[in-house]
């Protein structure tokens, strides 16, 4: 089971952070809340639509950027194209008539219940096309004209470019972030998926472009941007049609810290638009960023409440190691000490314990009798990581008690 009896209120206007380590069940929870998939049980509300019954006015009243923002490779074949339905507005009345051709049309019936992130590139390429035509495009570019003279549905490809857009349908390598598109680009092309009216449009992206930084860089090809730089884009696409609730989804994943700034930074100069944040992180020590957050680990939420209300659940003490070869020592306690109480940070060692004087001097025997010299042990204040592994460690003593 994916998520099990998970029970979220966020606020309107504020960061809720969704923490706990990959395969946690972070990514699934959000696709729910996104109307992409359907719970199996239970209910709940995103902006004042239910979850069941109105999939479709959530999505579009929400911002969702995902970890790779493409095809997402942990949905399957048809949740793929479900997802795409519902960015091309596709009516429900159309939308498994759709499904079904593209799935027969692209060969894909073995593989619709297949995750997307275990076929080939041929078959990943034939879901893409599929996605590209949902919405019946009268033509499909798989390559872009680079010079000369054409039309493209009676409309010229130079002088008449934006009214071609909307009999179209692209598809790039990627089908996400187009690489061989420019910034600027990108997000004209996300503005016209999410019908942003054309008037005041240029204005609006001119202050998302400010207001990411990326003023600069608007003429450059998505694909030479940065790792950090391509997630400021992906956030002002999911941004161009001002959403009430925005999901990202591992958004500072394999980004470097200062640009993990400069996105926290923009996420919280959001606030100050009423703009709901809920995002799902794996790195614990961004949580102190954000107003209230949930733990969560293998589809069970463990505790809910602001960084200080979580940090008060834990009844533990926590004692830092010090030592001049902390692998070694983390290695060693754990042969004596449950696994999911002993935790490595930077060149210290945590040691999550009930009593910590016998602790202390436990771990002092320990260590000396492997030969581990020169050790500082002391108390400190734990922090959001520590309370995950004391909260790991007491629910697996109350399931073995």
């Amino acid at each position: 089971m994916a998520v099990n009896r998970i029970s979220l209120e966020v606020a309107e206007g504020e960061i809720f952070g969704f923490l706990g380590p990959n395969g946690a069940g972070k990514s699934t929870t959000i696709r729910m809340l996104c109307g992409i998939l359907a719970p199996t049980g239970g209910g709940g509300a995103v902006a004042g639509y239910d979850l069941r019954t109105q999939p479709e006015e959530i999505k579009a009243h929400i911002g969702y950027m995902s970890q790779r923002f493409s095809l997402y490779e942990d949905l399957t074949v048809e949740e793929n194209i479900n997802f795409y339905s519902g960015i091309y507005r596709i009516p429900p009345e159309k939308k498994k008539g759709r499904k079904q051709w593209v799935i027969e049309m692209a060969g894909l019936e073995q593989h619709r219940h297949s995750r997307t992130g275990i076929l080939s590139g041929g078959w990943k390429q034939r879901l893409a096309l599929g996605c590209a035509i949902l919405h019946e495009p009268p033509i499909l570019f798989l390559v872009e004209p680079t010079s000369g003279e054409a039309w493209v549905a009676g409309y010229h490809i130079v002088k008449e470019a934006e009214a071609i857009k909307e009999h179209i349908g692209y598809m790039s390598q990627r089908f996400g972030l187009y690489p061989d598109l420019t910034v600027l680009e990108n997000i004209h092309f996300y503005a016209d998926i999410y019908g942003v009216p054309r008037k005041g449009r240029d204005d609006k992206i001119a202050r998302l472009l400010a207001f990411s930084n990326l003023t600069p860089f608007q003429k450059r090809l998505a694909g030479d941007l940065s790792g950090g730089m391509k997630q400021k884009l992906g956030l002002a696409c999911a941004l161009i049609h001002t959403p009430r609730v925005l999901f990202l989804d591992e958004p500072t994943s394999g980004v470097d810290p200062v640009s993990r700034r400069e996105l926290w930074r923009i996420l919280n100069g959001l606030l100050r638009e009423k703009v709901t944040i809920f995002v799902s992180t794996a790195y614990l020590d961004e949580a102190e960023r954000f107003h209230r957050l949930a733990l969560i680990h293998k589809g069970e939420l463990l505790a809910c409440g602001t960084p200080d209300e979580v940090k008060g659940l834990m009844r533990a003490t926590i004692l830092e190691i010090r030592s001049a070869e902390p692998r070694r020592v983390a290695r060693t306690l754990r042969t004596e000490f449950p696994a999911e109480t002993v935790g490595l940070f930077g060149d210290r060692v945590h040691l999550v314990t009930e009593d910590a004087e016998k602790a202390t001097a436990r771990a002092e025997a320990i260590l000396g009798g492997a030969g581990i010299e020169q050790v500082s042990i002391r108390p400190i204040e734990p922090g959001l990581e520590d309370v995950f592994i004391s909260v790991l460690a007491k629910e697996r003593d109350e399931r073995h008690a």
